[in-house]
């Protein structure tokens, strides 16, 4: 009985090897083009998206909204059907009526592709958003997280659904460079602005510091005659008896320092 039960186990199990539903069939691959070509399309999709979005073009973004579209954001919540997203663009940041315009850039080297099956894809990434208000001048506001579930449908690649999470605020990111003694100590001194506004500039510990009390500002030397300051988008250009601060880029006040 022993014998003829191991023969019965070993018959089992060649037949499971042998058997149909066992039986291991070729994996259909993905051609690698045809991949790339998809990976290509939505990101022109998702570029062709924000520009519409920059542009407060709300007619053209419809198209890229699937009708169930739902958004979802960590600040104002839930989102749903193309209708509404449009609606909250148009009562929101393209209201006609705002004193100032957001635009939204993608932050280099963060943008991520990936294809799902059945029709899908989903992108992820960081984008910044800045705002220009009536002085014209455009300022870093926050920072985020997204990640897009794109479907292909007739109309092309449309977002089905979207989350947009962790916005902070885009503080620059200084990287202190190492300024001889003899450089910060020729950057002291008073400077008297074309406003004569006069901001004093005081070395102590081998710290560069802008004004006083609550408003001073301590300088992070970033190159050569170049400050920053933590926080802020400002500059500092201190070179020859000179001073030149810049507002996201842009020339704010310039002053001499005076004489002693």
């Amino acid at each position: 009985m022993k014998i003829r039960s191991s023969t019965m186990a070993l018959a089992a199990f060649s037949g499971i090897l042998v058997s149909p539903i066992a039986r291991a069939e070729p994996q259909a691959h993905p051609d690698p083009k045809d991949q790339s070509t998809a990976k290509d399309q939505v990101l022109a999709a998702e570029k062709a998206y924000w520009k519409t979005f920059n542009a407060c073009d709300l007619d053209t973004m419809g198209h890229f909204l699937t009708q169930d579209v739902e958004f979802y954001h960590d600040k104002s919540g839930k989102n749903a059907t193309r209708a509404k997203v449009i609606a909250s663009m148009r009562d929101g940041p393209c209201n006609p009526a705002a004193s100032t315009h957001m635009r939204r850039e993608p932050v280099a080297r963060t943008g991520q592709v990936f294809l799902l099956a059945g029709g899908y894809a989903l992108t992820r990434g960081e984008h910044r958003f800045l705002t220009t208000g009536p002085d014209k001048i455009e300022r870093h506001d926050s920072i985020a997280r997204y990640t897009v579930l794109w479907r292909k449908t007739g109309a092309g690649w449309q977002i089905a659904r979207a989350i947009s999470y962790d916005h902070r605020p885009d503080l620059p990111n200084l990287i202190p460079v190492q300024q001889p003694m003899a450089q910060l100590r020729a950057a002291q001194g008073q400077y008297q602005l074309d406003d004569g506004n006069i901001l004093p500039v005081t070395l102590k510990d081998g710290k560069l510091t802008l004004g006083t009390g609550e408003r001073a500002m301590e300088l992070v030397p970033l190159g050569k005659g170049l400050f920053g300051t933590e926080g802020r988008w400002l500059q500092f250009r201190i070179a020859n008896g000179l001073l030149e601060i810049m507002d996201e880029g842009k020339l704010a006040a310039s002053g001499k320092r005076l004489s002693n």
